[in-house]
Parts: structure tokens; C-alpha cells; sequence
């Protein structure tokens, strides 16, 4: 339904890419904001993130996890129908700290505004293009969320054309 407002996380389900907080942060949005995790991961964290999301009431009704695989073109058009990307990260050492995300950019490439880990590059990334907001922790989530689809149109409409431009430049397409 067009009122459902959909955050999604792309990539792998693992503990470090806080898929657990965003689960368990769902219960603070409102409630026509759903949850969306695409990916893969290993059986036994999945089922757990299933228990997890079961344990409000959520699965399969604010929470859902996808972990079918979509021909590059496909991917892209789930990206563009959601309305917020997420990639968030444990500081699990200095190479998270200091990474480049690739689903960021996955997001960007899609004119998807995403939520971000305050970490130096994603913070980089997304301050100069003005496509997001940068968490510290995942109580800051939920906050991160209304703000961005009250600011949504500035968002996918001002800047998101900088980040295209790079990535062409960078031969990313």
C-alpha cells in the first residue's frame, strides 16, 4: 500500500551489520513502517533473526527477510521502490571504521537516502551529497528514519545527482 513506508537493508544478514538493532528498533516507528531485509547469511542466523522478529509479532507483517537471488536489474528495482536504505556496522576494527560501503552506494546509485554508521568515509559520502543522516547507535535509528522521509524529496531530488556523477566518473554504472 502506498501509505507503508519501507526501510531496507541490503547484503549480508550477519551480527556486524546490525541487522539484530534494526529488528529490534521496529517497534518505535510508527506503524506503517516495515522492515525489509534482503540478503544472505548462514541458516542458523537466520532462523535466530526470524525467532527474533516473531518475538513482537513482527515477521511477516512489519519484518520481512528475503533471501532470494535477483539478476542485477531486479535488485535495483527493489532498491528504487523502497524508501530508505540502511547500513549500519559494528566498529569491528579499523577496516569496518574506515570501509567504503558498497551497499551505500548501492543505495545512492538507486536515488535511495540511507542511514549510515558515523563512521569516516559513510560520513564523508553522505554529508557531501546530502543523501542521509549518520547514526552513532541504534537508538538513534527510529529519529534517523522520520527525519529523512520528512526531508525525502530534498533528499532524492537535490542531491543524488552528485553521487551519479562520481560513480560514472569512477566507471561505476
Amino acid at each position: 500500500s502506498k501509505d507503508k513506508k519501507i526501510i531496507l537493508h541490503i547484503g549480508e544478514l550477519v551480527w556486524y551489520n546490525m541487522v539484530e538493532e534494526l529488528i529490534n528498533s521496529v517497534p518505535t516507528w510508527p506503524e506503517n513502517y516495515i522492515l525489509v531485509l534482503h540478503g544472505w547469511g548462514q541458516k542458523d542466523y537466520l532462523n535466530y533473526l526470524k525467532q527474533l522478529a516473531e518475538k513482537n509479532g513482527l515477521y511477516n507483517k512489519r519484518i520481512f527477510i528475503s533471501t532470494e537471488i535477483l539478476p542485477q536489474e531486479d535488485l535495483d528495482k527493489m532498491v528504487s521502490s523502497a524508501d530508505i536504505g540502511v547500513a549500519l556496522y559494528h566498529n569491528v576494527d579499523l577496516n569496518f571504521y574506515y570501509m567504503a560501503s558498497g551497499k551505500l552506494f548501492h543505495y545512492l546509485k538507486c536515488g535511495l537516502p540511507a542511514i549510515a554508521t558515523d563512521f569516516p568515509n559513510l560520513k564523508k559520502v553522505v554529508e557531501e551529497n546530502c543523501c542521509g543522516i549518520c547514526i552513532h547507535d541504534e537508538d538513534e535509528i527510529a529519529d534517523a528514519i522520520k527525519e529523512i522521509l520528512n526531508l525525502i524529496k530534498n533528499y532524492r531530488r537535490n542531491r543524488i545527482k552528485k553521487i551519479l556523477e562520481k560513480l560514472v566518473r569512477f566507471g561505476i554504472k
